[in-house]
């Protein structure tokens, strides 16, 4: 009849650009196709951070730090799927690894060293046959010239267990004579959280470059302590 009028108004309209479509048909989607997405989805950082806090009991700042970066949660569960201990690959993942990353500005992928030998490495500082002195010695010649664990091993002079005997005993009594005062504190048992004990063992290690078996140097401060206990007596 040559008349127009208005059907439908859109600009306002709570509908606008929401209506069914025709020529679909209804999307079902039920819980055990639900549950099948979720179990091919990758571990969320999320629940990487809860996995590593539960799981690894590292604490909710290093497990925050650890799992934010993809790259370097799985350096990290690499180390320690070559040996490593969990607490000990967290801790020099953490610190070491990560120094390098942020002074050098490369990736993991570019890392001179891989997980494999990082994870050896900590293995023997963890079984007591490394200190993390020497450990931290080998690191940075991998680091800087690209080696294996072993020839970076022979690269710094690390021969683990090679000092003992005599010349153990005298590194140990140097120590202990240059350090009356926490000595005196162990000798007297006052000592209790063992913090002086670690100390002077520390200062041991340091003293002969990490090259003796942990529990040698500690069976040599026991003899030495005992001694000197015995001339006190």
């Amino acid at each position: 009849n040559g008349s127009t009028r208005g059907t439908r108004g859109k600009e306002e309209a709570q509908d606008y650009r929401y209506f069914p479509e025709p020529d679909l048909p209804p999307l079902v989607i039920d819980d055990s196709f639900i549950r099948a997405v979720e179990k091919d989805l990758p571990e969320l950082p999320w629940e990487k951070r809860e996995r590593f806090q539960v799981e690894w009991g590292l604490s909710s700042e290093d497990a925050s730090t650890l799992s934010e970066r993809l790259d370097l949660a799985e350096f990290l569960e690499e180390t320690v799927a070559h040996g490593a201990g969990r607490g000990s690959a967290a801790n020099w993942v953490k610190t070491e690894v990560l120094r390098i990353l942020n002074e050098t500005g490369i990736e993991t992928d570019a890392l001179p060293f891989t997980p494999r030998s990082l994870g050896a490495l900590l293995a023997k500082v963890d079984e007591g046959s490394l200190s993390n002195t020497a450990a931290r010695g080998v690191l940075e010649v991998m680091g800087r010239e690209g080696l294996g664990l072993e020839e970076a091993m022979r690269k710094a002079g690390i021969v683990p267990g090679g000092v003992k005997g005599d010349l153990l005993t005298e590194a140990v009594r140097e120590v202990l004579q240059g350090h009356p005062e926490e000595t005196a504190l162990v000798l007297s048992g006052s000592d209790s959280s063992g913090k002086k004990r670690k100390y002077l063992q520390g200062l041991v290690m340091r003293e002969i470059k990490g090259q003796a078996l942990v529990g040698d140097v500690s069976a040599a401060i026991d003899r030495e302590l005992d001694l000197m206990k015995g001339f006190r007596e």
